[in-house]
């Protein structure tokens, strides 16, 4: 039996200076425990602790910030020489604020002379010891979650009600205010399909300190000329408990959304080239990575349209998921240049708009049927199988 050990090495903000503390020996379902979780589940793996940790043990580190700095290298540098281990991983697969560049892991593999892998959730491999990960299959498809929990329930109210139209063709839930998501928001708006979707939407007082994150300086003129703005904030899907609304969050799904529409829109975290300046959190060619948005209609086999970075689509179909059909080809995938992206996505979604509910529903019956194997593909060769490629390498 493989033997590992888990720590997370947590930066702090302390007397108006950072610094890092090493958190040892952690508990299954403590924070960051999403992969320890998954590898006891599905594989055969000892967890050791700390104390007794040698050159038979793996030692697997997450990380809560991605900061590269002269401090972080410093002291990451002196946990890891002052103990011995049989290889070490490190875990960035629970980090979701921003993109990792290759040469942010290429300064910290220079900082063991022990055999090394990065485990991150982008689907792009780029180097050799790249091992992929995304703590959210834990949160939504293993058995005691809301999907897996419900599934056949989903389907056979599927079936029963293939015959019905549903009330509403789309629905879009940008949650926070972040600029790609609101620009599309801007054109359902003008050109008057809100009415036929439930959509809901932040306004510009959400979460104010972070406001440069989701809307750079560069962004701002055009940003505050969005006449959607006067229907802000629409926050029907924040009331998780009203049986008066549809909600959809993070953690959450309500299935009388998906059960009452036709097709989703997707808005994934990065869709835009950013380099950092003015408030913009920096994007990178060589990362691409998928969340809950996208895990969603993917396991419910329901169409949507995806406003994301180029290829996120193609991607995904190298893990053998399956989401052309017919005229819903997602044609704008491969579009790199993000303006005329997003000028595609918009021509797309102007053609199903236009169409009838019926004409819709009457796709979307097919559209069903045709990807229903990807929910155990998602299930078993994207979760399961990158767990056991984890463990293979421990």
């Amino acid at each position: 039996m493989k033997k590992c050990s888990f720590v997370k090495f947590i930066r702090k903000y302390e007397n108006n200076e950072f610094l890092y503390e090493v958190v040892k020996n952690q508990k299954p379902h403590d924070s960051f425990t999403e992969l320890m979780n998954s590898l006891t589940e599905f594989t055969k793996i000892e967890v050791v602790d700390f104390e007794y940790l040698g050159t038979d043990t793996s030692l697997i580190v997450s990380f809560d910030v991605v900061d590269i700095t002269s401090l972080f290298k410093e002291q990451l540098h002196n946990f890891l020489k002052t103990i011995e281990f049989k290889k070490v991983f490190f875990d960035f697969s629970t980090y979701d604020n921003q993109e990792i560049s290759e040469t942010d892991f290429d300064e910290i593999e220079k900082l063991t002379d022990k055999e090394c892998f990065f485990i991150s959730k982008n689907l792009i491999t780029n180097r050799d010891n790249h091992l992929y990960f995304e703590v959210l299959f834990y949160h939504h498809i293993r058995e005691d979650r809301e999907i897996p929990r419900n599934i056949l329930a989903y389907k056979r109210i599927k079936e029963s009600q293939r015959f019905f139209w549903p009330k509403y063709k789309s629905f879009y839930f940008p949650g926070h205010i972040r600029f790609h998501k609101v620009k599309f928001l801007e054109f359902l708006h003008q050109n008057k399909f809100l009415d036929e979707i439930i959509w809901s939407c932040t306004g510009i007082d959400f979460d104010k300190p972070i406001f440069r994150d989701f809307v750079s300086i560069e962004q701002n003129d055009e940003f505050f000329s969005f006449d959607v703005l006067k229907l802000l904030p629409k926050r029907i899907d924040f009331d998780l408990f009203s049986k008066d609304v549809y909600n959809s969050r993070g953690g959450q799904i309500n299935l009388v959304t998906y059960l009452d529409t036709t097709f989703e829109i997707v808005p994934e975290t990065r869709f835009y080239d950013t380099d950092g300046k003015y408030g913009s959190k920096i994007t990178h060619s060589s990362w691409n990575n998928i969340s809950e948005k996208t895990i969603k209609p993917t396991m419910l086999s329901h169409p949507f349209i995806l406003i994301a970075k180029p290829n996120t689509i193609s991607l995904l179909e190298k893990w053998g998921l399956t989401y052309r059909f017919d005229f819903w080809n997602f044609e704008y995938d491969s579009i790199i240049d993000h303006n005329q992206r997003m000028d595609a996505i918009q021509s797309f979604t102007k053609k199903v708009m236009n169409m009838s509910i019926k004409e819709l529903k009457e796709f979307h019956n097919d559209y069903y049927q045709f990807t229903q194997p990807n929910y155990n593909i998602m299930l078993n060769d994207m979760y399961i199988k990158s767990v056991k490629n984890i463990n293979d390498k421990l």
